[in-house]
């Protein structure tokens, strides 16, 4: 009887209305992530590697003329996170369709070898900084979830880095004492 419930549970979350029309579902991530990000550092470092992921996911998709993903991709987007943070990230897709980008085959090198390194290593970085932050990192967060949860995390990346930026009052968490090992 107990996982019928909970079955039953899961299944009223996920719905037409708490998708598009209350957005629940991203708010329920969006403060599931934004209990991990709890230094400024952090959720800055963690924008700006989203936004590295996102410019490299675009530009791979319009280099095998894959457009309609990047459209779909943003319209989920759009039509499921708040007013605000679905404005600021579609206009960093549109910057970075519509702005003319760095051409690296101009440079002889392969768009998809760019992109797995520039993901790789803003992963890294990010992975790294919340280790010095004492932060919970990424793997351990996912390791032994369900697929939903990847699946959220990979859609909602960086719409709640937005978010987790929409959050911060200031940026110099220096001058606040927070007891952690660097940040």
């Amino acid at each position: 009887m107990g996982s019928q419930e909970k079955v039953s549970a899961r299944e009223s979350v996920v719905s037409f209305e708490s998708l598009f029309l209350s957005k629940t579902i991203f708010g329920e991530y969006a403060k599931e992530l934004h209990g991990r990000h709890k230094h400024d550092v952090n959720a800055l470092v963690n924008f700006l590697t989203a936004a590295l992921a996102l410019w490299s996911s675009i530009i791979l998709a319009l280099d095998k003329d894959q457009i309609g993903l990047v459209y779909g991709y943003a319209a989920i987007v759009a039509l499921t996170t708040p007013l605000k943070t679905a404005l600021c990230h579609t206009a960093m897709v549109i910057s970075i369709v519509f702005i003319p980008q760095l051409q690296p085959n101009a440079l002889g090198l392969d768009i998809s070898f760019i992109s797995a390194i520039a993901i790789t290593g803003g992963y890294l970085v990010q992975e790294i900084i919340r280790i010095v932050c004492g932060e919970e990192t990424t793997i351990s967060s996912l390791t032994g979830s369900d697929s939903t949860k990847l699946i959220l995390y990979l859609l909602y990346q960086m719409p709640s880095a937005i978010e987790g930026i929409f959050t911060r009052k200031l940026f110099l968490p220096w001058m606040v004492t927070r007891n952690r090992m660097f940040c």
